[in-house]
């Protein structure tokens, strides 16, 4: 298998190359996440709590719809097929329930291995990490979707889980690194001392960050996936 800094500078090639069609894509999550902070902390009690619940669970409902469609977009680009964005969007508006259902049964599968211990807990993670992936382009249904993901990942745990956290981490590691700077910029910008940000305006540059590294999160999945699909062989290993 290709290494995950191979994979990581291929995802990064088509972000740079589609760059702007990837932000306008994740441009949409910008609504209920500006809400969400809005109503935080600019609304009185009990409007506040009640409305940036609201508002987080939108959040997080465009989010897991947005990423959907960069896996479609992905896997358009990657096969060199033309696609219509616009399509996109329905096209993952009617999966959504569906994923959505898969991904709670991964999350509950998950989480009863870590109920065990921690090591069944984090190979159960490994096993199930292209669950909705394969439900998406394998068209595998339910518990299917997370016997296939399994299947992929039989005989080459190791490797996969080297590639999986490395390049996670890695992407997560220059999430960390653009907020930080932005951080920087903003209190010299503002003259404010190092611990003067507002929580406002953290959280508004932590979503402006979310937006541009979503894509980089979705591609490498993707990507990782096709690679270990591509690459599947029978083995011996958990």
């Amino acid at each position: 298998m290709k290494s995950f800094l191979v994979i990581l500078e291929q995802t990064a090639r088509i972000y740079r190359r589609y760059f702007l069609i990837f932000i306008g894509i994740v441009a949409w999550i910008l609504f209920p996440g500006a809400l969400r902070i809005f109503s935080s902390y600019l609304l009185p009690d009990p409007f506040s709590f009640i409305f940036s619940w609201i508002f987080l669970v939108l959040e997080i409902g465009m989010t897991i719809w947005i990423s959907i469609i960069l896996l479609f977009l992905f896997f358009s680009i990657n096969q060199k097929k033309s696609v219509r964005v616009s399509h996109l969007f329905s096209k993952a508006l009617h999966l959504l329930p569906r994923f959505f259902h898969i991904t709670i049964i991964k999350t509950i599968a998950t989480f009863g291995g870590f109920l065990l211990l921690i090591v069944p807990g984090f190979i159960c993670s490994v096993w199930f990490a292209f669950a909705e992936i394969t439900f998406l382009f394998e068209k595998k249904q339910g518990l299917q979707a997370l016997t296939q993901s399994k299947e992929l990942v039989r005989g080459r745990f190791w490797p996969i889980t080297w590639r999986l956290l490395a390049g996670t981490l890695f992407l997560f590691f220059i999430y960390l690194i653009i907020l930080g700077l932005l951080e920087i910029l903003f209190i010299f910008m503002l003259g404010l001392p190092e611990d003067g940000l507002s929580p406002i305006l953290e959280e508004t540059l932590a979503l402006f960050v979310d937006l541009f590294t979503l894509p980089l999160f979705s591609g490498f999945i993707f990507l990782l996936y096709e690679e270990v699909r591509q690459t599947k062989s029978k083995g011996t290993n958990i």
